[in-house]
């Protein structure tokens, strides 16, 4: 059997250790108690937006430039300098850089490793990241071999949740949908996923 694994859910275990630095990158302007609310609303905002690109059907854009748009305006609405205050952008570009350099929590590898090297599953890739991000997120959380092949929305023009998207990415590695198993964090991923591979 041929498994497709997610890599958002990898990345989301990743990104709960970075969220210490994304706090800290924000400006300091900021109280802590209200920057390590806006570090995670920053992310679902980030969600909403790729979902709003997914609906109208938009092309793929650069994910860094999904995150600076979806961080200023979480903290255009806390009042802090406007976006093109020196200071806020400065934090703002520390804090997009920041996804691309994640530390995994110690779990994060031995799962994976274990259904490739002594089951002998495949692993593949499926993200609403660009590439540069994603291949500098394997890098640095130590994940580099772990898969057989990434399939990235910039490339695939198409955003998940959409149905076409996991469509695509079952046709590029030849595996049919009864041969794959889809591991993610989120259930409308999953919905999406069946519709999309008629399984």
């Amino acid at each position: 059997m041929v498994h497709g694994a997610e890599y958002p859910n990898i990345t989301g275990r990743i990104l709960s250790r970075a969220s210490s630095g994304v706090v800290e990158a924000l400006p300091s302007a900021i109280p802590d108690p209200i920057r390590s609310r806006l570090a995670l609303d920053w992310r679902e905002e980030f969600f909403s937006e790729l979902h709003v690109l997914c609906r109208w059907g938009l092309p793929p854009e650069d994910i860094d430039v999904t995150h600076r748009r979806s961080l200023f305006r979480i903290l255009k609405s806390t009042g802090v300098p406007p976006d093109g205050a020196e200071s806020t952008v400065a934090a703002g570009k520390r804090a997009v850089r920041l996804w691309h350099n994640m530390a995994s929590w110690s779990d994060v590898l031995p799962a994976p490793t274990a259904l490739k090297n002594e089951l002998g599953v495949e692993l593949f890739v499926l993200t609403n990241g660009a590439t540069r991000l994603q291949l500098d997120l394997v890098r640095s959380s130590g994940l580099e071999g772990t898969f057989r092949y990434a399939v990235f929305s910039e490339l695939s023009g198409v955003y998940k949740p959409g149905p076409e998207a996991y469509e695509k990415s079952l046709g590029l590695v030849r595996v049919r949908p009864d041969e794959a198993v889809m591991a993610a964090v989120h259930a409308y991923e999953l919905k999406a996923a069946r519709a999309g591979s008629s399984a």
